[in-house]
């Protein structure tokens, strides 16, 4: 628990490092703190000034008690009035700076998704929604005050249980607070969010006393909010990573096939496997597809012969007939027993296939199509072998990535060389095997990099939670991919980051050490 709490105070500290990488950004970021620090200033300094007299009116059951036992009580009773208002004052600021300076904060949350790699999709976060979760944050500031205010007036105890309180209180508050941009962009339930923050109260715990404790330094509130909202970012990206699985186990009786991070290979396998084992040798009697193209489609009553992985193509074998689906970066297939409530919005789902005990339900599938099973070569026959298929043929991936004379990372990406090597694959394995990713690839020994390649996607094929490094903890599953800006785990360096594609149209960004990949 210490430990988490201290990588929650880390997560703070890694913020600054944004005003080395993007100075110009994170100075822009001050001026909405300065705004709210001079409008609380004005609030706040007669409340200090005036303290003596609040004291007093507070407690006039003292006004004939000698000396000193009527300076203390009352020394003791501002105390707890300044710990309330401070837990109030840090609502109320967070909640005005990121009002006032939401274009500046869009702007850094936004550099910080980019630099840690496959960035969430949407925005995070229109104004108004941002001015709606500020008085919500202010309203709840407001009874975290009275709460610590009350417990302050406990004899004894409370000089010392209402600061805590109020610490622990405001400082959970604010990172949920914080972080909330980045799951709005992901479109995350109060739920799902509940979920994350469960699996690590000790870290956000940690990031958000951090961040108020630095609020109460003179200064100290203006330097550390646009760090707050870059920090708050990776923290968010953390607590994802740590929910990245193939088995959810809220509620018990669901299964979610997902990964957090863009699926792979490796995780579109893991999802044909669990579908295969949920619907596999029991007829249809729901199917429903949401999708213009296949609307009319039915299958009710045919049976379900099984699920197969091709790359990261899923096809889900019915009667005579193949419904295939591509995850993407998004997509999801959540199995549930008939009749369970879903855990995602409906208009999300663009697939239901169901069972008399199972359900699946495809969501935010980018494609969606259903052919006869005779023709499925036309949608995945293009493809290059498939190094977790039965069929792997290490010969011919070898001759179809060995003729292409692109750039290394861009012809490992290419599904027609080899199917089911994604974004972080190709990143991890040009590094382990310490090639930049712009090496042309004619120059690279394509032999040992698939050889590489598919020892690793098998090892993570049965994985819950993917690793290049061979560590499963949170954070230390990958030596380069979406580590732009931190150091090499082998040599120190700063890890870099580029951009690399086939085109201008379809480039992705790649991560690499200078030092280590030559």
């Amino acid at each position: 628990m210490i430990q988490e709490f201290g990588a929650g105070v880390r997560t703070l500290l890694r913020g600054f490092t944004l005003f080395r990488t993007r100075p110009r950004l994170m100075t822009l970021g001050l001026l909405p703190a300065v705004i709210a620090i001079l409008v609380l200033g004005a609030i706040l300094v007669p409340l200090v000034l005036g303290m003596p007299s609040i004291s007093a009116w507070i407690t006039p059951f003292a006004d004939e008690w000698p000396a000193p036992w009527q300076g203390l009580l009352r020394a003791a009773v501002g105390f707890v009035v300044a710990a309330a208002a401070i837990a109030l004052a840090s609502a109320v600021f967070t909640a005005l700076t990121l009002t006032i300076g939401d274009p500046f904060y869009q702007r850094i949350w936004r550099a910080v998704e980019v630099d840690l790699g496959d960035p969430a999709p949407a925005d995070g976060g229109r104004f108004w929604t941002t001015v709606v979760e500020g008085l919500r944050l202010v309203v709840l500031g407001v009874l975290i005050a009275i709460l610590v205010l009350i417990i302050g007036l406990i004899p004894v105890l409370g000089g010392v249980l209402g600061p805590v309180t109020g610490a622990i209180l405001s400082g959970r508050l604010l990172a949920r607070e914080l972080t909330g941009r980045s799951f709005d962009a992901r479109d995350l339930t109060s739920a799902q969010r509940s979920a994350l923050y469960s699996r690590s109260r000790a870290r956000v715990l940690g990031f958000g006393v951090a961040t108020q404790l630095c609020f109460l330094i003179p200064g100290g509130a203006i330097v550390v909010m646009p760090v707050a909202v870059a920090a708050s970012t990776v923290l968010a990206r953390d607590l994802l990573a740590r929910a990245r699985c193939t088995r959810c186990t809220h509620p018990a009786s669901s299964t979610v096939i997902r990964s957090e991070l863009m699926p792979e290979g490796d995780t579109v396998f893991r999802t044909a496997r669990r579908l295969d084992d949920a619907l596999a040798g029991a007829d249809v009697t729901r199917f429903d597809l949401r999708v213009p193209r296949a609307a009319t489609v039915d299958l009710t009553g045919q049976p379900v012969h099984g699920a197969a992985a091709r790359g990261k193509h899923l096809l889900l074998r019915i009667g005579e007939s193949t419904l295939h689906s591509h995850l993407r970066m998004e997509g999801a297939w959540f199995v549930y027993r008939p009749g369970e409530k879903w855990r995602h919005p409906a208009f999300k789902v663009r697939a239901i296939v169901g069972t008399a005990a199972r359900e699946a339900v495809g969501v935010d599938l980018a494609e969606v199509e259903v052919v006869p099973t005779r023709e499925e070569e036309r949608l995945v026959g293009h493809l290059g072998p498939d190094p977790l298929s039965a069929e792997w043929d290490a010969a011919e991936a070898i001759r179809r990535l060995g003729s292409d004379t692109r750039a290394i990372h861009v012809a490992l990406l290419d599904q027609r060389n080899v199917a089911g090597f994604g974004n972080e694959y190709a990143a991890e394995l040009l590094f382990l095997r310490g090639i930049l990713p712009t090496t042309p690839t004619p120059e690279v020994d394509v032999a040992a990099l698939l050889d590489l390649g598919a020892r690793t996607i098998r090892a993570n094929r049965d994985r819950a939670d993917r690793t290049f490094t061979g560590i499963n903890r949170p954070g230390q599953t990958t030596w380069v991919y979406g580590r732009a800006g931190r150091p090499c785990r082998r040599c120190g360096t700063l890890i870099r980051r580029g951009e690399l594609g086939a085109d201008p149209t379809r480039e992705r960004i790649t991560f690499w050490c200078p030092s280590c990949q030559r």
